[in-house]
């Protein structure tokens, strides 16, 4: 018996059918995508109004180590009139880096005079060549602190730079590398 093969025609209806199929299967697969992409952003959205600290909100003091384990709280309130900036950092955090010259820009102009600088430290392990390496001699640095405190201040992520008043409320909050114009806000901020 002789086999028949299939004619040109033929052919063609299969070639349609599979490129209807695969081109169905892409729009199905493009919408599923769609969808999750939209949850990915509203997750998204969700972490970073966790980590973000909300402005006009009133902070606790700050509980930690000293560099040489001493305990310190660091209140907030009338008798010092001078707002506080906090900068947030791990030595071996590669975004913190590229951050450092920001912060040096903070620490070195006349804002360190309106404002007390303290940097954290939140893997505990800074060393004497890294305070040298990034001028930070002059700044007080904390470091094991407080669960509350971390708590409080949503201290998870590095580099981060929270911005208080004298009396502790949040003027601004700002996770990652700093851009210039949130360092010209910082600066504004302090006068």
């Amino acid at each position: 018996m002789l086999k028949t093969v299939p004619t040109i025609k033929q052919n063609q209806d299969w070639v349609k059918w599979g490129l209807g199929a695969c081109i169905f299967l892409l729009l199905v697969s493009n919408g599923i995508m769609f969808l999750g992409n939209r949850r990915l952003v509203d997750t998204i959205t969700d972490i970073h109004s966790q980590i973000d600290l909300p402005l006009g909100a009133k902070m606790p003091a700050l509980h930690g180590k000293t560099l040489d384990n001493a305990d310190v709280a660091i209140g907030f309130g009338d008798r010092d009139k001078r707002g506080t900036l906090l900068l947030i950092y791990s030595p071996a955090c590669p975004v913190c880096e590229e951050n450092w010259p920001n912060w040096t820009r903070l620490i070195s102009n006349k804002f360190s005079s309106n404002f007390r600088i303290i940097a954290i430290d939140l893997a505990n392990i800074t060393r004497a060549d890294y305070i040298d390496a990034h001028n930070m001699r002059r700044l007080m640095i904390l470091r094991n602190m407080d669960p509350q405190t971390i708590l409080a201040y949503r201290l998870r992520m590095t580099p981060d730079t929270i911005l208080l008043n004298h009396s502790g409320v949040v003027k601004g909050s700002w996770t990652g590398v700093l851009s210039t114009d949130a360092v010209d806000k910082i600066l504004t901020f302090a006068g």
